[in-house]
């Protein structure tokens, strides 16, 4: 699931994870709008929506997330045929 979508599903949501992020909501705002994300960021996005936000959505083409997970999904999540 994408981040802006994520957030736009219930009210609170942006705030509470600015909050847990220590970061600005403008900040998140622009992650959310396919702003830069560090790693650390996106981890922490998907440990806060309990994997409803991958790291794979937040950072695509940056890093070998199928090979760090030990499993091959696409971008988008969806597990990919061995």
């Amino acid at each position: 699931m994408e981040l802006r979508l994520w957030i736009k599903a219930a009210r609170g949501r942006a705030s509470a994870l600015a909050d847990h992020l220590h970061i600005k909501p403008s900040y998140l705002s622009q992650i959310a709008s396919g702003g830069p994300c560090s790693v650390r960021l996106a981890i922490e996005i998907e440990k806060f929506t309990n994997g409803a936000v991958r790291c794979e959505s937040l950072r695509p083409a940056d890093e070998d997330w199928a090979y760090l997970r030990g499993t091959a999904y696409s971008s988008s999540g969806a597990k990919l045929p061995s």
